[in-house]
């Protein structure tokens, strides 16, 4: 994915995104409008995702040139009022429908993930206003819209709602944006109310998951819908819902978000196709794995859990997590007879 990314045709900053195989050329984007637009939800989405793994799993110099000049020109192309236009034309014009969405989260979680690695009050004084509106007014009017909820035809009014509920359409894939910007700004300014409207979106955001297997459905426990109005399968998706869930429950101590980061990680696998899809789905995997270890265990009094008869075990990393999580834990000390051990397991 890295080498398609930085191989794209590049403008100003901004860079096709989809490759057409029968032509054997570039797209700039899948907008329903025409290909002729640039997208910055699918440009700050990738972009974002090199960034993760540029500073996660293996440093890329040429990453870090390429994400500056797409920032410096989201930068310089955003709103008075902090917004990311989604679509640009070839002049770099901004197309009017969703002009001000919810899906500048995306492009304020890229500016941050730079802003973090490079420091520069530019790109830090961006993030802050982009941040600012998507939290004033895509969250605060739970208005998570992007790209999704925009027919091929683009007639359909974006701000429509249900007659009977009153409820508008709602993308998971912006929620998820809102989510991992709120966290990002919580770690990149320091500042809690973020993290508690992180929290208001992702509680929102788990009733998009699916929590059973159901026989007359095809839906996996733990795999994300796409929205309220679109019900597919979508394993990235669902493995990018993963990572943000853990990083919540160890943020927040909530052992439910971990529980359903498991589940969710488990379903993407299960679901993911071969190729580009199932790359980024090991990716994300490997991610949470060299983060979080790969077991995560909740003893609490309301389990039931036997402190007398209690074996905490690990596989692969989680082995080492659990080793270090409780060789100086108090709970250690406590219950003589907890016994820890940690093992490496890999399935054929």
């Amino acid at each position: 994915m890295r080498d398609a990314v930085l191989k794209a045709p590049e403008r100003q900053g901004m860079f096709a995104t989809r490759f057409d195989r029968s032509i054997g050329s570039w797209r700039r984007s899948g907008c329903p409008g025409g290909s002729d637009y640039y997208s910055s939800e699918e440009c700050s989405d990738q972009m974002s995702w090199l960034l993760r793994m540029h500073q996660d799993l293996e440093p890329h110099p040429e990453t870090l040139r390429r994400a500056q000049r797409y920032v410096d020109f989201l930068t310089d192309h955003r709103m008075r009022s902090g917004a990311v236009p989604t679509w640009y034309d070839a002049w770099m014009r901004p197309e009017a429908a969703l002009r001000s969405a919810a899906s500048t989260a995306v492009s304020a979680l890229c500016t941050m993930r730079l802003a973090r690695i490079t420091g520069l009050k530019k790109h830090l004084a961006a993030a802050a206003a982009m941040a600012r509106f998507v939290t004033t007014e895509a969250i605060a009017e739970r208005m998570y819209l992007d790209s999704t909820c925009i027919s091929a035809d683009g007639f359909v009014s974006l701000r429509c709602a249900d007659p009977h509920t009153g409820m508008h359409a709602e993308s998971s894939q912006a929620m998820l944006w809102c989510a991992d910007m709120c966290f990002e700004a919580y770690a990149l300014f320091g500042d809690k109310a973020y993290l508690r409207t992180g929290v208001d979106v992702l509680d929102r955001l788990c009733l998009m998951q699916s929590v059973g297997e159901k026989s007359w459905m095809q839906a996996v426990h733990g795999v994300l819908a796409r929205g309220n109005t679109d019900t597919r399968v979508a394993p990235v998706l669902t493995a990018d819902f993963a990572y943000c869930a853990m990083r919540y429950g160890a943020a927040t101590g909530s052992a439910e978000y971990c529980e359903r980061a498991a589940a969710a990680l488990r379903a993407a696998q299960v679901c993911a196709g071969r190729g580009s899809e199932e790359a980024r789905v090991h990716a994300i995997a490997a991610v949470m794995e060299k983060e979080f270890g790969s077991l995560y265990v909740s003893l609490a009094e309301e389990q039931g859990a036997d402190p007398k008869k209690t074996f905490v075990i690990g596989g692969s990393q989680g082995g080492w997590t659990v080793l270090r999580a409780f060789s100086n834990h108090n709970l250690s000390g406590e219950v003589k007879s907890l016994l820890v051990g940690g093992a490496s397991l890999y399935p054929n």
